[in-house]
């Protein structure tokens, strides 16, 4: 049985990705390194999950991994774990994804499966026991890749771009913007971050994302806000490794 309190917490799951700041080769090459990173998911001010975060280089590929399993109280009603898996390479100096798992983690059962063969233009779904087809003619990202974008519009005089985007078996476009520069409380001290939002398509939920300066590869805050004042917060840990 996979994880269900508290709402949102499959969301979560895909919110830990990596931000980089250089594309292409120089990406690949310099700042994809292999790695792990712990967060804590907070929900109305309580720990309720667990999620490390590993990038792991195979072949070719790169794999984004994240695994959850509850925390706090929550652990003494359910040990269900689950996880994430983004496989992508990079071509032409962009991400461009291969496939995206969901499962449990106990026994890897996939809950969903999203393959992308490109030399078709082809999106293949398996989700909830049904399969769709649909056809994808632009870039694609997900919650883990989606910020490789964001890397972009640091490097570039842009402010906002539209992509493809998705989640829970569609696409859908998906806004991200820079939104400067600000003071976050972190740790014993104020720490100066990067901040973007990204917003879906016909959907209300905002996403706010915080950087450091000079950590590319760790976010150390995400946000999200709901119109009816649900959401949470995802912290990175001082030992994220």
């Amino acid at each position: 049985m996979m994880l269900r309190l508290p709402k949102n917490l499959w969301l979560a799951l895909l919110l830990i990705p990596l931000l980089v700041t250089i594309p292409g080769v120089t990406l690949a090459s310099e700042l994809l390194q292999p790695f792990t990173a712990n967060y804590k998911l907070y929900k109305g001010g309580i720990s309720v999950a667990r999620i490390t975060v590993s990038l792991q280089q195979q072949d070719n590929h790169w794999l984004w991994r994240s695994d959850m399993k509850p925390a706090s109280w929550f652990s003494l009603f359910s040990d269900s774990q689950s996880f994430n898996k983004t496989r992508f390479v990079f071509e032409n100096a962009a991400p461009t994804i291969s496939q995206i798992n969901l499962g449990e983690k106990q026994n890897e059962q996939l809950v969903e499966t999203a393959i992308f063969d490109w030399s078709a233009n082809k999106l293949f779904i398996q989700r909830k026991g049904k399969n769709r087809e649909l056809t994808i003619t632009k870039p694609v990202y997900d919650y883990q890749s989606i910020h490789l974008l964001a890397a972009e519009l640091q490097r570039s005089e842009q402010k906002t771009k539209r992509v493809r985007f998705y989640r829970n078996g569609k696409l859908t476009t998906a806004t991200m913007q820079y939104e400067g520069s600000r003071l976050l409380e972190y740790g014993n001290k104020p720490q100066q971050t990067e901040v973007f939002t990204l917003r879906r398509e016909n959907s209300e939920t905002v996403l706010t994302y915080f950087y450091a300066p000079g950590q590319p590869l760790y976010p150390i805050r995400v946000e999200q806000e709901e119109p009816d004042s649900s959401g949470f917060v995802i912290l990175l840990q001082a030992d994220k490794a």
